[in-house]
């Protein structure tokens, strides 16, 4: 390999290390457990009142799990 492909072989691999930056997006997730109820597996009152309070606390959170 001459030095002329070594030194394309390297542009590309910086580039490919710095282009993902550049689509990047920044998010807030939350997540939340043990959520179970006596009958369905969800306690769907805690769970309600959970992402209200989500809703109205964290504008930020994008993502739930």
């Amino acid at each position: 390999m001459n030095t002329n492909s070594s030194f394309i072989l390297l542009i590309n691999l910086i580039s490919l290390i710095f282009i993902s930056d550049l689509f990047a997006q920044e998010f807030t997730f939350a997540a939340m457990s043990d959520s179970r109820g006596k009958d369905s597996g969800s306690n769907e009152i805690v769970l309600s009142a959970l992402v209200n309070h989500l809703v109205a606390n964290q504008k930020e959170v994008k993502f739930l799990m």
